[in-house]
């Protein structure tokens, strides 16, 4: 027998979280796009360094190793959320299939 009260409680916690998720991931894509093109700028370093713009170079190259580090870390969020993504799609997909699974912060549905 389906508890389908419980069913669609959970389905609808699970939305939630997709959809929280969802926009977390959609924030970081959009601040990952907001950064240079890294190709792009080791083409200016490399033009100043020819020019022998030691200064203006270095710099550039210090901005870039900062913004590296930042693309990383958004890379690394990102995978994160799309396993997290991942995984509350295939709870969703077992609950709308009638499985109950129980969280571990709330007991299942008592018959």
């Amino acid at each position: 027998k389906y508890d389908y009260e419980v069913i669609a409680r959970m389905a609808a916690d699970l939305s939630k979280q997709i959809q929280k998720l969802n926009n977390q991931l959609d924030k970081g894509i959009d601040k990952r796009e907001e950064l240079s093109d890294p190709q792009e700028k080791k083409d200016e370093a490399i033009a100043l360094v020819e020019a022998l713009k030691w200064e203006e170079a270095a710099q550039l190259c210090a901005e870039q190793a900062k913004e590296g580090d930042k693309r990383t870390r958004l890379e690394e969020e990102e995978g994160r959320l799309r396993s997290a993504l991942e995984a509350l799609r295939e709870d969703l997909a077992a609950v709308a299939q009638g499985e109950t699974p129980t969280a571990p912060d709330e007991p299942a549905g008592e018959d």
